[in-house]
């Protein structure tokens, strides 16, 4: 028998690959250990060399669900022989596409990464509309992803802001319009993510003793609610860090409002790719900014900033054990496909070599008043002034969409609040 991590790891697959299989019904563990660990055995490692088969053909989980379920030989042709035209379809459009647009590339660029501005106005010369654009940008995003990635680099992008994108729902290609729209939407608000005082203080506590008047970094700091909540309950120095300029502009007239301006230090950068020298911080803080690296990633990227006997302290997205509903698996899938269960969060925690690790799950009411309550009263607002603006209510309808799915299954997910201990 085989822990999770020693299946995934024997098959090169990720974790939250094989959690995201059982949720959806596709494979199931033989049994688990007294802690509660999953066991896997042989015939779980047949069934999951399968689905990694029929995945790698391209065929939709849904579909790999009922042909190990009921097996069909078959169906499975049926299967195969609709994915191959669907491929075979979808190579020629990317080809059409792909030629078009390399050919004015070397026409227009001059040598020169294109910028977005211009790789709207190279697909509109080529003769596409702007849905025909999107759809070639969604493709490509979708089948070669690392070019993607390398192509929005190349155009100045960082990583946090192409993963902040995504899981705000404004797509790369997006104009400034709708980029103005989500922040407008967002700004001054309480909190960017589910939270309130009582469960930063309680976070806080559970970080232990801290020096006298400690170093903190708040990663990811928005307006500053929780970097100057730190600052005056512990007497330390907050570096707040935020990837957004405006974001740290507003903190820092909020901080010189509550006198509090010479014991914050705003930071511009980017969480993936962080500018301080080691050891430079007794308690690193991030509340909602994990995502961005993924749990696994952040534990070891950021430990390394903590000083001995310093504190990692991090809130963090889960989904429940178990099948999800279909909407809310779709939306987890599409802003954030690492997501794990409240227990594995705090197990990564410990595997990560982190002691005296402690974790406890936000109370429902850190979504409504502080972040999506005071969020949804001004929707109505924005979209009456931005009526005859449809890529404007798009992106207000995403929002909206979001905060209706939490009111519908506020048990099927949530925020985990870890602390750990270096």
């Amino acid at each position: 028998m085989e822990t999770i991590g020693s299946l995934a790891k024997r098959l090169g697959l990720g974790r939250s690959t094989l959690m995201h299989y059982e949720r959806l019904g596709l494979l199931s563990p033989s049994g688990r250990t007294e802690g509660g660990y999953r066991l896997y055995g042989e015939a779980d490692l047949r069934r999951l060399e399968r689905i990694r088969t029929f995945r790698e053909a391209g065929l939709p989980l849904q579909t790999i669900r009922e042909l190990l379920d009921r097996p069909d030989p078959e169906g499975l042709d049926r299967a195969l022989e609709e994915q191959l035209r669907a491929l075979n379809e979808e190579q020629r459009r990317v080809r059409r596409r792909q030629a078009r647009v390399c050919s004015l590339l070397s026409r227009e660029a001059g040598g020169e990464a294109p910028s977005p501005k211009d790789w709207v106005d190279l697909f509109a010369r080529a003769g596409l509309s702007r849905e025909d654009a999107v759809l070639w940008h969604r493709e490509l995003e979708r089948s070669f992803p690392e070019l993607h990635h390398q192509i929005l680099a190349a155009l100045g992008y960082s990583e946090s802001d192409i993963i902040l994108r995504r899981k705000g729902g404004i797509p790369m290609d997006a104009t400034p319009l709708a980029t103005r729209v989500f922040f407008e939407a967002f700004r001054n608000l309480p909190r960017l993510n589910p939270g309130s005082r009582e469960t930063t203080l309680r976070g806080l506590a559970l970080a232990g003793s801290l020096p006298q008047a400690p170093e903190i970094l708040e990663l990811g700091c928005g307006e500053g609610t929780v970097a100057m909540l730190l600052a005056e309950a512990t007497g330390g120095t907050v570096t707040a860090l935020d990837l957004h300029q405006h974001y740290l502009d507003t903190l820092m007239e909020r901080a010189r409002a509550r006198g509090l301006e010479d014991r914050i230090r705003p930071v511009q950068g980017d969480v993936a790719a962080l500018p301080f020298p080691d050891h430079s911080f007794d308690l690193v803080w991030g509340e909602g900014i994990v995502f961005v690296l993924g749990m696994e990633r952040a534990l070891a990227e950021w430990r390394r900033l903590l000083r001995p006997g310093g504190w990692l302290a991090l809130s963090e997205a889960f989904l429940a054990e178990g099948p999800l509903p279909e909407e809310v698996q779709t939306f987890w899938e599409r802003v954030y496909p690492q997501a794990l269960t409240e227990g594995e969060n705090a197990a990564l925690f410990r595997a990560a070599g982190y002691r005296n690790v402690e974790h406890f799950v936000q109370p429902d009411g850190d979504w409504w008043e502080p972040y999506y309550t005071p969020l949804e009263e001004r929707l109505p607002a924005l979209r009456e002034k931005y009526r005859e603006e449809p890529e404007a209510l798009g992106v207000l309808a995403g929002i909206q969409e979001e905060i209706d799915l939490r009111r519908r299954w506020p048990e099927t997910y949530g925020y985990v609040f870890v602390t750990g201990q270096v």
